[in-house]
């Protein structure tokens, strides 16, 4: 069986890979994912785990809908997702909501980690036409519910 397995391996390499990357294209129809309701978590902590959120999906839901309006190039949509920064990131947000608007963003959501109750999502794609990698997480601030953007590369 081990064997097998190894051989398995070799020929097709991907075949333990979660198929269930998805894309959030500007020109092209958006991902969905279900509910967009928004996650009131806490953010989250150097000690996360990679797991799916068991907060119900609410958390990857609201960072979907984030990077949707972001994704869509409409200056409606980008003022919504500068809308959903929480008071402590708003420049930030507002600056990725402004320089990635329009742009493609790849997430996988197997890769959605948690410490608590916040839920991040690591994201790579453009900014200001440039690429990107970052991490996006949804948490409550000063009772709000909203998102935080920060770079990783």
């Amino acid at each position: 069986m081990l064997v097998a397995f190894l051989v398995t391996g070799l020929v097709a390499p991907g075949f333990l890979v979660d198929r269930s990357q998805r894309t959030l294209a500007g020109t092209g129809a958006p991902a969905t994912t279900g509910s967009s309701a928004p996650d009131s978590a806490e953010p989250q902590a150097s000690g996360a785990t990679s797991a799916a959120p068991d907060d119900g999906g609410a958390g990857l839901a609201l960072i979907e809908a984030f990077l949707r309006k972001v994704s869509s190039g409409d200056t409606q949509d980008q003022d919504a997702a500068a809308g959903m920064a929480c008071p402590s990131y708003r420049s930030r947000v507002e600056a990725f909501a402004v320089f990635g608007s329009g742009e493609t963003y790849s997430y996988d959501p197997a890769q959605a980690t948690r410490s608590g109750p916040g839920v991040s999502l690591p994201i790579t794609g453009k900014l200001n036409g440039l690429p990107y990698t970052g991490v996006v997480t949804a948490t409550t601030e000063a009772g709000k519910r909203c998102v935080t953007v920060q770079d990783t590369h």
